[in-house]
Parts: structure tokens; C-alpha cells; sequence
């Protein structure tokens, strides 16, 4: 079915340039057209433009029927993209608080994970979706167990994904298929990748160099470039992590991981990277690794702060993340928009740092790019109709000036009234794709 989505302003292309009263026609997945609409006629009483009932139904140029979508009120921007979660740690949301992270992982998080089954897994990433689609989020990379069940998930909840079988290697060093886990990675990439006309991509996923050895990492990322996949993985998140790597191997994480070969890779996807010295900053940027910043779980975490300005500065990718649910507590990309917007200024003690288009960016376009959704992020003709609508008259979001700044700094996940990926509306209100009485039935009954 082709949509006509009109009446509403649109943040337009690479610049977000703000387009007022657009027209913008959907078919096939992709955004055929994008316009200004034409001035409304006038006649009326006071010589103005006459009131339009919105239609239905409309035609597009070559007569074939459309359904119109009014979107009066409403501002159209890209789809975020949240380049690291673990989505179903949305089951685990607000345990262990109050822990810093190793506490955290083996009192909490690891014994927990030991018991979950596929199906424990399956509805906690529905939940994970459920969440992200009406908070205006279209794509997303993920790291965990049973990720088959997350695929499937995804391909009905109707969203774009990178997903990849988290592996921790810990002591072991042979050949990275030897290891069950990394065997079912490969399994996963040779039934799903590209899978759903695209929507689904499968990288491999190394969970850091704490829990693999360089060995293994070297092995595994071996596999991958056969493959043509990328790499998703946890790099220098702590500082006792990069302590403990220099100490081991007389390097720096990011360093062991270029060793082995991982930021060669077609794509490599590095979360939170918090502790880079200045010669990471400049490896990540030679090799094109784009830095997933997730600050609220590296704030609530205590792991640090990010320097993403130096980052940026030097020429490195940075996208957005949320990391699990359980570190956050949400999946709100405005949440993260707005904490990388100020941690940005408060740790480089520059007012002017990460404008607010810029921060933008990197949770739409920069990280579709990272994910390889090069197609996606954008509000242009040709992209893959990927976007949300945000609503322009909540009272924290009046009087309505700079509405990118606004955006980025006042808006909610709440203010999302649409949200559309790959042409489908997953969310109008009311989530098309997921049936939400049914998840929180059974989320009471397995929480028991």
C-alpha cells in the first residue's frame, strides 16, 4: 500500500534542514517523494486559507490510490538508531542497583543469565521492542544468548536489526569454532543474515577482551572476514578493564583488538569507550570504528565519562546507545540524546560542544552507517522509510522554537505518535505489531 503522510513539518536531509507543511509518499518501503505542499487554496471569510478536512484516500501521480496519513501537529524526523543493547535485560530492569559493574555482573546479572531459557529470552526482547518502537527507535544492534529467538522477535515486531550471539571465551585459546557458543554465532549469521528483504543483519559478537583472550579474538574475527560480518563488542568500558589489559598483554584494549585484526573487518561497532588514551582515539579513526556512547549506563554504572568531543575532534564515529535496560533503566533514546548533548559540554568545558544537530545525527544517520543501514537515517528521497513523528504541542516542547534543540533537549519518548519502519506503521498510538495486553500477561505469569 502506498501512504501519502502530509500536513506536518519534516527535519529534512543530512542538514535536518526543517520543512514545513511536507508532503512526503511512501511505497515499497522507501520515501518515493518528499515536498513542500502546495499553498492551500484561499476563499475564506476573512480571505485566508479555507480549513481542509484531511482525506483518506488520495492518488498519487499516476492515478494509483493512496492512503493519506495527516500528521497535523506532528514533526517527522529519521528513526533512531540504539547501536548497543542487550535487549532482553529488559527482564532484569532495576535489580542490583546501586552496584558498580563487576559487583554488579557476577552477584546479579551472571546468575540470573544462567537461568534463563530461549522462551525467558524471547519475551524479555518483545518487551525490549515493544519499548523501542514506541519511543521512536527503527533499528538497532543487540548482543546476547538464544538470538535466534531475537531475530524472530524482530522480523514480527517489524524493525531493522544487527544481531549478534554475545561470546565469552574466558580461558579458552583454540579455534574460536571449537567453542559451542562461537558455533552458534556462525550458525545464526548463515541462517538469518539478510534475512526479513534485509531488515536483519548478523555481525559477530566478542563480548570484550576481559572474557576473551586475544588468541580466541584473533580466531573468531579470522571467521568473520571469511564471512564478510562485522564485529560488535565492549571496549575499554572501565578502567580496571584497561589496567588489567595493559598489565596482561602490555597493551591497550583497542590496541589487542587491532592486533587481531577486528578494525579490519567490513564493520566494527565498539560500546561505551570511555577510557581511550590519545593514540586509541586516533587507531579508531584511521580504521573507521564507530564508538557506541552510552551514557546513562556508564553514569549509572559509575564507569566514567566519555570524551566524545576528543573523539569527534579527531575524526572518530560516535553513535548512541542505550545498553541493556537492566544499566539504564530504559531503552529511551531521548534519554541518550540528551545526556551525550550536556556530558559533552560539562566534560570538555566547552558551551558550544556537540550542538544539538550534531547529537542528532549520531543517533540517526551515524548509526545507520555503523550498522551498515547505509540506506537509513535520513528524511530523503530514495532512503528506506525508516522515521517517527514526534507531537510539536506538549507544553515542554512550547512555544516551539528550534525545534532540533528542542528535541534534543526537552523532548520525550512519550511525545512519539508514530513510528514507521521499512513503510510499516509499527506504532500510531497504539503498537500495530505487538500485542501489548498479551506481553504483560505473560511477563506476569514467567516473572513468577
Amino acid at each position: 500500500m502506498r501512504r501519502i503522510y502530509q500536513n506536518g513539518a519534516a527535519l529534512v536531509g543530512e542538514d535536518f534542514e526543517l520543512w514545513e507543511d511536507v508532503q512526503l509518499l511512501v511505497e515499497d518501503g522507501r520515501i518515493v517523494r518528499i515536498e513542500r505542499a502546495a499553498p492551500r487554496r484561499s476563499g475564506g471569510a476573512d480571505g485566508g486559507a479555507l480549513p481542509e478536512e484531511p482525506e483518506t484516500v488520495a492518488r498519487g501521480a499516476d492515478g494509483a490510490p493512496c492512503e493519506v496519513i495527516d500528521l497535523r501537529g506532528a514533526l517527522l524526523l529519521p528513526g533512531f538508531v540504539n547501536t548497543h543493547c542487550h535487549l532482553p535485560m529488559t527482564l532484569f530492569r532495576g535489580l542490583g542497583g546501586g552496584l558498580p559493574l563487576q559487583r554488579w555482573l557476577s552477584e546479579v546479572i551472571f546468575p540470573l543469565e544462567r537461568e534463563l531459557t530461549a522462551e525467558d529470552v524471547a519475551l524479555g526482547a518483545r518487551l525490549a521492542l515493544a519499548e523501542m518502537i514506541r519511543g521512536g527507535t527503527t533499528a538497532f544492534a543487540d548482543m546476547y544468548y538464544f538470538s535466534p529467538r531475537i531475530v524472530e522477535e524482530t522480523l514480527a515486531a517489524g524493525l531493522r536489526g544487527d544481531i549478534g550471539r554475545s561470546v565469552c571465551s574466558f580461558d579458552y585459546e583454540g579455534d574460536a569454532n571449537g567453542l559451542a557458543d562461537f558455533a552458534e554465532a556462525r550458525a545464526l549469521f548463515r541462517e538469518y543474515n539478510g534475512a526479513g528483504d534485509g531488515r536483519i543483519r548478523c555481525d559477530y559478537a566478542i563480548h570484550s577482551v576481559e572474557t576473551c583472550a586475544p588468541a580466541f579474538i584473533e580466531s573468531a574475527v579470522s571467521y568473520a572476514a571469511a564471512d564478510g560480518a562485522g564485529l560488535l563488542f565492549h571496549l575499554a568500558e572501565t578502567e580496571r578493564e584497561v589496567k588489567a589489559c595493559v598489565e596482561r598483554y602490555g597493551r591497550t584494549p583497542p590496541r589487542v583488538f587491532a592486533d587481531c585484526g577486528a578494525f579490519d573487518l567490513p564493520r566494527a561497532v565498539a560500546a561505551h569507550c570511555v577510557h581511550l588514551t590519545g593514540e586509541d582515539e586516533r587507531l579508531l579513526a584511521e580504521k573507521g570504528v564507530a564508538v557506541s556512547h552510552c551514557p546513562s549506563s556508564n553514569l549509572k554504572l559509575a564507569s566514567g565519562f566519555a570524551r566524545i568531543e576528543d573523539y569527534l575532534r579527531r575524526g572518530v564515529r560516535v553513535t548512541l546507545g542505550t545498553d541493556g535496560a537492566a544499566s539504564n533503566n530504559n531503552l529511551d533514546m531521548f534519554e541518550e540524546l540528551h545526556l551525550a548533548a550536556l556530558l559533552a559540554k560539562g566534560v570538555s568545558g566547552d558551551a558550544t560542544a556537540l550542538p544539538a544537530r550534531a547529537a542528532l545525527r549520531m543517533a540517526t544517520r551515524e548509526g545507520a552507517l555503523a550498522l551498515g543501514f547505509a540506506d537509513a537515517g535520513l528524511l530523503a528521497e530514495g532512503m528506506a522509510a525508516d522515521f517517527v513523528a514526534v507531537r510539536r504541542d506538549a507544553l515542554h516542547l512550547l512555544p516551539g522554537e528550534e525545534p532540533v534543540e528542542n528535541l534534543v533537549y526537552a523532548a520525550q519518548g512519550a511525545d512519539v505518535t508514530l513510528t514507521v519502519a521499512n513503510g510499516e506503521i509499527l506504532y500510531d498510538g497504539e503498537l500495530r505489531t505487538i500485542d501489548e495486553e498479551r506481553l504483560r500477561a505473560e511477563l506476569k505469569r514467567r516473572r513468577r
